[in-house]
């Protein structure tokens, strides 16, 4: 049971995720300056964190959430006409993606594997 609330809540968080990047811009004035790059952080760092919980393992987690902050940006900036990429989004999501996995990197590495 425990196990697949975890991979619930990680389905919810990679949708939430998603949404976030790919939807179109909302086009208001943020609530404070470099708003969005908080959000990037937020996102990026909550599938890394609710990825570990659901066991996923950490490297393959963190290599897959860096290749989707590249990936993410070259699609805004190309493919999709509402969205615009930006290398400083992709380097918030950088962040947060390793902000979210690095508690099982350090774990792992102290021989407590999520």
């Amino acid at each position: 049971m425990r196990r697949t609330l975890a991979w619930a809540v990680f389905l919810l968080a990679v949708a939430v995720h998603l949404v976030v990047l790919y939807s179109p811009e909302s086009g208001g004035a943020p609530p404070f300056p470099h708003a969005d790059k908080v959000v990037h952080v937020v996102v990026f760092a909550l599938v890394g964190g609710t990825g570990l919980l659901a066991d996923v393992r950490p490297v393959p987690l963190l290599v897959a959430l860096l290749a989707h902050a590249v990936v993410s940006e070259v699609l805004q900036a190309t493919v999709l006409t509402a969205r615009t990429g930006s290398g400083w989004d992709a380097a918030a999501d950088a962040l947060g993606a390793v902000l979210g996995v690095l508690p099982g990197l350090l774990a792992r590495r102290r021989g407590h594997a999520p």
